[in-house]
Protein backbone atom coordinates (compact mmCIF):
# COMPACT_ATOMS: atom_id res chain seq x y z
CA UNK A 1 0.00 0.00 0.00
CA UNK A 2 1.20 3.48 -0.82
CA UNK A 3 -0.02 6.74 0.63
CA UNK A 4 -1.74 5.31 3.71
CA UNK A 5 0.66 6.83 6.31
CA UNK A 6 1.65 10.14 4.78
CA UNK A 7 4.93 11.78 5.80
CA UNK A 8 4.71 15.41 6.89
CA UNK A 9 5.63 18.27 9.22
CA UNK A 10 2.58 18.23 11.49
CA UNK A 11 0.15 15.65 12.88
CA UNK A 12 -2.72 17.56 11.26
CA UNK A 13 -1.21 16.96 7.81
CA UNK A 14 0.34 13.54 8.24
CA UNK A 15 0.58 10.26 10.13
CA UNK A 16 4.39 10.07 10.16
CA UNK A 17 6.80 12.91 11.06
CA UNK A 18 9.82 13.93 9.03
CA UNK A 19 11.84 11.84 11.50
CA UNK A 20 9.87 8.76 10.35
CA UNK A 21 8.12 8.56 13.76
CA UNK A 22 4.36 8.11 14.10
CA UNK A 23 2.57 11.17 15.46
CA UNK A 24 0.64 11.06 18.73
CA UNK A 25 -2.23 13.18 17.43
CA UNK A 26 -3.66 14.09 20.85
CA UNK A 27 -0.36 15.31 22.29
CA UNK A 28 0.98 16.72 18.99
CA UNK A 29 4.27 14.88 19.61
CA UNK A 30 6.15 12.05 17.95
CA UNK A 31 5.87 8.61 19.52
CA UNK A 32 9.37 7.52 20.46
CA UNK A 33 10.58 4.24 18.95
CA UNK A 34 7.62 3.77 16.61
CA UNK A 35 8.91 4.25 13.09
CA UNK A 36 7.49 3.81 9.59
CA UNK A 37 9.86 3.73 6.60
CA UNK A 38 8.10 1.94 3.77
CA UNK A 39 5.97 2.91 0.77
CA UNK A 40 3.02 3.83 2.99
CA UNK A 41 4.69 7.20 3.73
CA UNK A 42 4.45 8.26 0.08
CA UNK A 43 1.92 11.09 -0.42
CA UNK A 44 0.19 9.06 -3.16
CA UNK A 45 0.82 5.98 -5.26
CA UNK A 46 3.85 6.45 -7.48
CA UNK A 47 2.24 4.45 -10.27
CA UNK A 48 5.32 2.30 -10.88
CA UNK A 49 7.48 -0.22 -9.09
CA UNK A 50 8.48 1.67 -5.91
CA UNK A 51 11.36 -0.61 -4.90
CA UNK A 52 14.20 1.89 -5.49
CA UNK A 53 12.29 4.61 -3.65
CA UNK A 54 11.71 2.28 -0.69
CA UNK A 55 15.42 1.39 -0.60
CA UNK A 56 16.30 5.10 -0.61
CA UNK A 57 13.85 5.91 2.18
CA UNK A 58 15.22 3.04 4.29
CA UNK A 59 18.80 4.26 3.72
CA UNK A 60 17.91 7.81 4.76
CA UNK A 61 16.13 6.50 7.86
CA UNK A 62 19.05 4.28 8.89
CA UNK A 63 21.60 7.06 8.39
CA UNK A 64 19.53 9.50 10.48
CA UNK A 65 18.86 6.91 13.18
CA UNK A 66 22.54 5.97 13.52
CA UNK A 67 23.57 9.65 13.68
CA UNK A 68 20.97 10.40 16.39
CA UNK A 69 21.97 7.31 18.39
CA UNK A 70 25.65 8.24 18.24
CA UNK A 71 24.87 11.83 19.24
CA UNK A 72 22.90 10.64 22.29
CA UNK A 73 25.69 8.21 23.26
CA UNK A 74 28.30 11.00 23.08
CA UNK A 75 26.23 13.31 25.28
CA UNK A 76 25.79 10.65 28.01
Amino acid sequence: MQGSNKLGKTPEQSVVSLNFKVWNFKEKKEISNLYVCDSSIFPTSVGANPMQSIYSIAKIFVDQHIAQTQKRAESD
